[in-house]
């Protein structure tokens, strides 16, 4: 029975290309595996033959043993020929000019992933003891324990958004908004706030859903009832912790910029 031979995974030439460094295996060849005008020349050579009467065939491997990635080594094309002669390039010959051509750029990803980091677990953000300056500021006779919690509890869920995300937020609570009874209810429109940041529509909203989600601001982006325009507003909650208005007004009093709090995490300014 005739049986055709298994191509690599796209998945695995996309590693395999990676740890190549976009050169050629071969000890002491700096040749191009995809040239500058884009176009792959190299070549995906079998450590052990993909098929019978290749080279290096072994009888006793598999065809997922053979495409994968441990047995494949990038060469360009007179080095690939070169190593056609089995005698010279044994299965360890082969595999040891693998390890030691890849090794100098793997170390290079390990490093570039161990640099990628969840950015809402960097940040802890300082907990508020007295909320004595809070108080103070807004006017407040006092807050109980529970209110405390409360905005500790409103930092986590800050903590938990995307920076860009909090960044956004801190440029809602800057802009002015409408009155609203005694206090200034943050409400403002989301086009003003996209003409000021120049953020993409599509990213702006995804923003603005995330913000919500985390119930640090409402909004009508989703509200197929409302034929308004676009607006951000306060999350109505007894246990929301901090009034976004409330906010605005603090860091105009105090001077403290609002990026401090929303962006660095920083409440301890508010004892």
């Amino acid at each position: 029975m005739f049986m055709t031979r298994k191509a690599p995974k796209t998945d695995t030439v996309r590693a395999l290309y990676l740890i190549s460094g976009n050169e050629c295996a071969f000890d002491g060849c700096n040749e191009r595996i995809i040239n500058s005008d884009g176009d792959y020349i190299g070549q995906i050579c079998h450590i052990e033959a993909a098929e019978k009467r290749g080279e290096r065939y072994n009888d006793a491997s598999d065809d997922e043993a053979r495409r994968s990635i441990e047995n494949l080594v990038l060469l360009c094309y007179p080095h690939h020929t070169k190593t056609d002669n089995v005698e010279t390039w044994t299965v360890d010959k082969m595999r040891k000019m693998k390890a030691q051509h890849e090794k100098r750029f793997i170390t290079g990803v390990e490093k570039m992933i161990a640099t990628i980091r969840d950015e809402t677990l960097v940040n802890e953000p300082g907990t508020v003891v007295t909320a004595k300056t809070w108080t103070a500021i807004l006017g407040y006779d006092g807050i109980e324990q529970e209110g405390i919690d409360a905005i500790n509890a409103w930092a986590q869920r800050l903590k938990r958004v995307t920076r860009p995300s909090r960044q956004l937020l801190a440029v809602i609570v800057g802009r002015e908004g409408s009155g609203h009874s005694l206090r200034s209810y943050l409400r403002v429109d989301l086009t003003e706030v996209q003409r000021a940041t120049e953020i993409n529509p599509t990213e702006l909203l995804d923003m603005i859903r995330e913000l919500t989600e985390a119930k640090l601001l409402d909004s009508n982006v989703d509200d197929e009832r409302y034929g308004g325009p676009a607006t951000v507003y306060e999350y109505e909650s007894e246990e929301h912790g901090v009034e976004l208005a409330d906010l605005r007004k603090f860091c105009s009093v105090t001077g403290i910029p609002i990026t401090q709090i929303v962006v660095d995490l920083e409440l301890s300014v508010f004892d």
